[in-house]
């Protein structure tokens, strides 16, 4: 099993990795709307959060050479369900029209650093886990 533990991603706020990979597969730990750059949370507005989170996702594929097609299954846990439709407008251009994950979509009460959402993901991921 390889760990991710250097990413450009925000600083990690426990003490956790990035993500893993193991039997072909990459398992993430939780995403938020952090700014790598400042390492504070985007909340200015809902679509900003929202496309922080998904960009930082997309920082985290490049970085261990996936795409957004190796995701086979989403988590995303969020403070209030009613944001589901925000979420999918935004989130839904990242993936090609026919090429969906699996995902689920919970709400929970509250998330670190007041994130209003969290994803997790877990990825195809080939030989990958093998030559790093």
């Amino acid at each position: 099993m390889r760990r991710v533990t250097n990413c450009e991603l925000y600083k990690a706020i426990g003490p956790y990795s990035y993500g893993c990979f193991a039997n072909f597969l990459f398992f993430s730990s939780g995403i938020t709307g952090i700014d790598p750059k400042t390492n504070t949370l985007v909340n200015a507005s809902l679509k900003k959060e929202i496309t922080q989170l998904m960009e930082n996702i997309d920082k985290l594929l490049r970085t261990v050479n996936l795409k957004f097609s190796d995701v086979i299954k989403v988590t995303v846990y969020s403070t209030n369900i009613s944001l589901y439709k925000e979420f999918n407008k935004i989130y839904r251009g990242y993936f090609e029209s026919s090429n969906y994950p699996a995902r689920t979509f919970v709400e929970v009460s509250d998330l670190p650093g007041k994130a209003r959402f969290e994803v997790d993901l877990i990825c195809t991921a080939g030989e990958q886990d093998e030559r790093n």
